[in-house]
């Protein structure tokens, strides 16, 4: 990935990871439980998503996002953002709205179209 991309999940994986961070894959594995579900994906998986060519094969699902980042004890929505980014190549926007917009990098997520949409699905939540 470029130096100036938005972080990925492999890149967050890859830096707990010895001989630079503080873990293996068996230490990292061991805390890898979401909190919301109890969900711990296996250590194959986890093993995956420390390369960029491996982390393809891997199905990734709110449960496997919520495990990571409690295995590496960093916020949900930060780990969210960079498997956004290297699974779909849309990084997280500001906050329009109240919503939190993904997108294409050099897009403006501030544009009266994504406003739009924004309210019309406030709207129908009122209903």
């Amino acid at each position: 990935m470029p130096t100036d991309a938005p972080e990925t999940l492999t890149d967050l994986v890859m830096a707990t990871l010895a001989p630079h961070g503080r873990d293996t894959i068996d230490t990292l594995y061991e805390r890898c439980t979401d909190p919301a579900t109890g969900y711990q994906p296996s250590r194959t998986t986890v093993w995956k998503l420390s390369s960029y060519e491996r982390a393809e094969t891997v199905k990734i699902n709110p449960k496997v996002v919520g495990a990571v980042a409690a295995g590496l004890g960093i916020p949900s929505v930060r780990v969210q953002a960079a498997a956004a980014y290297q699974f779909t190549g849309y990084h997280v926007a500001s906050t329009v709205a109240g919503a939190t917009v993904i997108h294409e990098p050099g897009s403006n997520p501030e544009g009266s179209k994504t406003r739009e949409v924004l309210d019309s699905w406030e709207r129908e939540d009122q209903r």
